[in-house]
């Protein structure tokens, strides 16, 4: 399609589709008529990398797992990508799908976004992710504290738990190697802890704790 640029010497066209190429020619016109044709060369409209869509995140001990897709390159190939945190200072390298942020504070919210850098520029950031929370693992602390007063041979222990899901009932267990156990229902609070002195009925030694998976073992 033909279309004029008056006597200019220059001509910007609109409206075109990024990563089309395009031929382009030019004819210079007078009174009399057009006059040759001459070949401009090709050319192929580029842009910067549209926003890909928010990112999902998935949070461990003291670190955070972010993903996303690639968005569409905008007519040039894509050649850094960079993943913002907030709080936090952002990430930048070779483009990717994925990156794992370390040394995080558990216990703080954490979000995420995302763009990404053609021949062009930056482009748009994404929205913002889902807000993910480190935490340290489940963990049992626990020891004998002194032996109960008219029944020879069982301990008073003391147990501590914390990082647990909160508001949530396990069973505590305690055995040793005869094999003897008991087990009681232990509720954590709304951060995720517990705490206990319970009585172990036992002459054995060492003693192992279950709470949820997780195991301490003592000895007097």
């Amino acid at each position: 399609t033909w279309e004029s640029a008056g006597t200019s010497t220059s001509f910007v066209k609109n409206g075109l589709t990024n990563g089309v190429t395009y031929n382009v020619r030019v004819r210079a016109t007078n009174e009399v008529g057009n006059g040759p044709v001459a070949s401009a060369g090709a050319i192929k409209v580029w842009d910067t990398p549209p926003p890909t869509g928010p990112p999902s995140a998935s949070a461990g001990n003291a670190r955070a797992t972010v993903n996303w897709n690639t968005p569409e390159n905008g007519g040039t190939a894509l050649t850094r990508v960079e993943v913002d945190i907030d709080p936090g200072t952002s990430w930048a390298g070779n483009p990717t799908t994925s990156h794992t942020f370390t040394g995080l504070s558990n216990g703080t919210g954490y979000r995420f976004r995302v763009r990404y850098q053609n021949a062009v520029g930056w482009g748009g950031w994404s929205a913002w992710s889902n807000t993910v929370t480190p935490q340290a693992p489940p963990a049992l602390s626990a020891n004998f504290t002194v032996e109960h007063a008219t029944l020879p041979g069982s301990f008073w222990i003391s147990l501590t738990a914390t990082n647990f899901s909160p508001n949530t009932s396990y069973t505590l267990t305690c055995s040793d190697s005869e094999p003897n156990f008991w087990s009681q229902p232990a509720t954590t609070n709304g951060a995720g802890g517990y705490t206990d002195t319970a009585l172990c009925f036992t002459n054995e030694s060492p003693v192992t704790m279950r709470m949820g998976g997780v195991s301490v073992t003592i000895s007097r």
